[in-house]
């Protein structure tokens, strides 16, 4: 069972995840494969977090460890949306406020999967590499989507309040 640096997991051993390399407009074309190699002591170490926040993040969903032998590894999306939930913390945001977007998520994945499952059930090479390409694009197009709705939302937000005093 690993435990330490030295008795990780070996590339190839554990599946690997893509996270993103920066800024928040990265495309899934630009992300690199990160191994699943932080235990639950370096995560918390690493996001500077405490046990209680990575188990409600857990327990809603929003994080998922990779369980190999008798310990859970977590890869660098892992660390990231905790780090992202302790800074939504800080404005009184908690796990059970943060499920809406694992849920957004998950249904903006699945109409994508609509999308490109075709490209995927043909297994030729060209075929992948355009459904990887489409996804790029689409998520990229997504988000754009999603930045412009919140910002019609929360422009009515701020407007009706300034006009209600």
């Amino acid at each position: 069972m690993p435990t330490g640096v030295g008795e990780r997991p070996e590339p190839g051993t554990a599946p690997t995840s893509t996270t993103p390399t920066g800024s928040a407009d990265t495309k899934p074309s630009d992300v690199e494969p990160v191994p699943i190699d932080l235990n639950r002591s370096e995560l918390l170490e690493r996001a500077g977090v405490d046990q209680a926040l990575l188990t409600d993040l857990e327990r809603h969903g929003l994080v998922v460890g990779h369980q190999v032998g008798d310990e859970v590894f977590y890869d660098g999306h892992a660390q990231r949306i905790v780090a992202i939930a302790a800074s939504m913390g800080e404005h009184g945001l908690e796990a059970r406020h943060l499920k809406r977007y694992r849920v957004a998520a998950s249904a903006e994945a699945g109409v994508l999967e609509q999308v490109v499952m075709p490209m995927l059930k043909t297994r030729h090479p060209e075929s992948r590499a355009a459904a990887v390409a489409t996804l790029a694009e689409l998520s990229t197009l997504g988000r754009e989507l999603a930045a412009q709705l919140l910002a019609v939302e929360l422009e009515r937000l701020t407007d009706s309040q300034s006009q209600g005093r």
